[in-house]
């Protein structure tokens, strides 16, 4: 495990924190980094603070539960000792643990504008009553879209979330009477990622990071997983997009060898049970 850099002058002196505090001052640095382009992921695809903090609180819970775990993961001692790695109340992890698996949040019970189409064609209100939502006038009182947004108990201005629901295509504002009509009834944030894309990001992030994970967990004698980054600060930026194909050139070449590699070492005979999977990943970045 490690970072390797090609050249690096900065010799600034860092005044280390308390002892107390230092673990957990570098750790939340660790979780700021990580967060930080998973948080914007999270954004341009409909996952709101709400949801994804109720996912965060569900995985202190197990991962706590499966390091704490004796016999009974549901009796009274191992509930509170959970409670006490993650600071999270008893009532609530004991609630998580009877459920047993993570439970995922559905969009409309946090993302405003799923909730809002949910209502319209939930809501005899403003449907026929057989899930066909009815054409809203966009303002007034009684049933329009402006009643509807009231009625999910959002603070947020209905004109706000209809221009966002009319950038997704679900919606359509039509005459001079401003009528809603529904589109489209699923929503999908017009910036989202592809489903696939996101398959692959998943598997991509859970395997390096459990990487990393071993490598600063594993117990003396057990060997550390490959792991290195390698860095240069003092390329020129005039040079940006050779750089980048002839990193790239490269990868392709050393990919072509791990297969080759990867593939000598397998054995397709053997049964599922007596086997397992190793990988090799590869990844560019420029700041």
């Amino acid at each position: 495990m490690g970072v390797e850099t090609l050249k690096n002058t900065n010799n600034a002196s860092v005044s280390e924190p308390r002892a107390l505090y230092a673990v957990e001052n570098a750790m939340m640095g660790v979780l700021e980094k990580a967060l930080n382009p998973l948080v914007r992921l999270c954004l341009r695809n409909g996952v709101t603070y709400n949801a994804a903090t109720s996912l965060l609180k569900q995985i202190f819970i197990h991962s706590a539960l499966n390091e704490e775990v004796g016999d009974n993961p549901r009796s009274t001692a191992n509930i509170s000792r959970v409670a006490l790695r993650t600071a999270i109340n008893r009532a609530e992890v004991k609630q998580v643990v009877e459920r047993k698996r993570v439970q995922r949040i559905r969009p409309e019970q946090w993302l405003i504008e799923a909730n809002v189409l949910d209502h319209w064609i939930n809501d005899d209100k403003f449907s026929d009553g057989n899930g066909t939502p009815r054409p809203l006038p966009l303002t007034g009182r009684g049933a329009s879209f402006q009643t509807l947004c009231q009625r999910c108990g959002t603070n947020i201005s209905y004109g706000v979330i209809a221009k966002s629901l009319e950038k997704a295509g679900n919606i359509e504002i039509r005459g001079m009477d401003r009528i809603v009509n529904l589109i489209k009834p699923d929503y999908v944030p017009d910036c989202s990622t592809d489903v696939e894309m996101l398959s692959v990001i998943e598997s991509s992030v859970e395997k390096y990071l459990q990487t990393i994970e071993h490598n600063v967990t594993r117990k003396e004698g057990e060997a550390p997983l490959l792991q290195r980054l390698i860095v240069s600060m003092d390329i020129p930026k005039a040079d940006r997009e050779r750089v980048q194909d002839v990193v790239n050139e490269m990868a392709t070449r050393q990919k072509s060898e791990a297969r080759r590699t990867i593939g000598d070492l397998e054995d397709e005979s053997l049964p599922d049970d007596e086997k397992f999977t190793v990988g090799v990943g590869y990844f560019y970045f420029q700041n």
